[in-house]
């Protein structure tokens, strides 16, 4: 096995990152001088991998696709997307049955490109260390408990399972994927939060009235994505009609949704889907939206339409604003299908088992 650490510099001061690469290179060391278990296949080959040392700035220094004699290697991403390439390349440059564990360490956005970088190939692992302002899909995995995915040396030797992802227009999704009001509002306010930072740096309590008032806007100024006719195919049945929100989801971790999820049971094999339909009174529209960001929405068949599925379509005559993960991207056609166990993920301590039949929500 080989290892592949992606670290978002975004997401982490300088000194952080000096710290973190040092622990890595103390895991690995620490890795090497424990005693040998019974051996087996696995074993051996993480011997192999391990026979010497190297230091973890030599690690950090590799070129796409080298690894030190330790068997791991550590890259900064440059750019957002940069990891998908960094993590082929790696798995070409390998023997065909070697597996490349690779460790998304960030936010959603660095989870979001190591699962899309290891999509479709095989012999694949993922692993997420937190270390981002956005935490969503970790805090869900983890049971609300982010230091057992922080405690590398766990991480390094815990054995990965099953977990599924939602496959999407030829790339995935590991949480969620957003259309219409929520994916604008959330890229107005990742926007305004991201071109305003010393300002709201200065005045924190000022961010939730910045989120108010841009949910309040949208809600008055954007009538065409209230109003927006979609060509809906939920497992080949017809849901066709206007919606101004719809939620494709894996956990209930999705920020701008607030807690409109936390009593939803998710469970292995399926999707869960929300469609939500508004009217033309803004009043009555502000108000059904704060009711079901706070989990108090119900199945009415009107307004509110939830459900499970494994196969959903979404077309649109005009261009469709899609949030995947927290990442954004627009197309005319959205074509999602659930891939149950379509990731192998690690997951130390007391987290969530990704093979259970059921997956309760957790609180942050």
């Amino acid at each position: 096995m080989k290892h592949l650490f992606i670290l978002n510099p975004t997401a982490m001061p300088p000194l952080y990152m000096t710290q973190f690469v040092k622990a890595v290179n103390a895991a690995f060391k620490r890795l090497k001088a424990a005693p040998a278990p019974e051996k087996t296949q696995k074993t051996e080959e993480t011997a192999e991998v391990i026979k010497t040392e190297e230091t973890a700035k030599t690690a950090e220094n590799k070129s796409a696709g080298e690894f030190n004699r330790l068997g791991y290697r550590i890259h900064v991403s440059k750019f957002p997307r940069e990891a998908i390439g960094v993590i082929q390349e790696c798995k070409q440059s390998m023997t065909a049955d070697e597996t490349l564990r690779v460790y998304a360490v960030g936010g959603d956005g660095e989870a979001f490109d190591c699962a899309n970088g290891i999509n479709g190939l095989t012999d694949t692992e993922l692993a997420v260390i937190p270390a981002g302002h956005a935490n969503e899909y970790a805090s869900y995995i983890s049971g609300g408990n982010l230091d057992n995915l922080r405690d590398i040396y766990a991480v390094i030797t815990s054995h990965a399972a099953p977990a599924d992802k939602i496959a999407v227009n030829g790339g995935a999704a590991l949480n969620f994927i957003s259309v219409g009001l929520p994916a604008f509002m959330a890229r107005q306010t990742h926007l305004t939060l991201t071109n305003n930072a010393v300002f709201f740096g200065i005045f924190p309590p000022l961010v939730k009235i910045c989120k108010a008032f841009i949910r309040l806007w949208a809600l008055v100024k954007q009538r065409e994505l209230s109003e927006r006719e979609y060509t809906i195919y939920v497992d080949g049945k017809d849901m066709s009609g206007k919606y101004a929100a719809i939620f494709l989801l894996k956990t209930p971790y999705v920020s701008h949704g607030g807690d409109a999820f936390k009593n939803i049971k998710f469970k292995n094999g399926s999707m869960n889907y929300c469609f939500v339909r508004h009217g033309r009174n803004v009043i009555y529209n502000f108000a059904k939206m704060m009711r079901f960001r706070s989990g108090k929405a119900e199945n009415d068949g009107k307004t509110f339409f939830f459900g499970e599925a494994s196969h959903i379509t979404i077309r649109s005559d005009s261009d469709i604003t899609m949030c995947r993960d927290g990442e954004y991207f627009v197309d005319t056609e959205i074509d999602t299908r659930l891939v149950p166990g379509g990731v192998s993920l690690v997951i130390p301590g007391n987290g969530v088992n990704a093979a259970s039949a059921e997956l309760e929500p957790h609180n942050q």
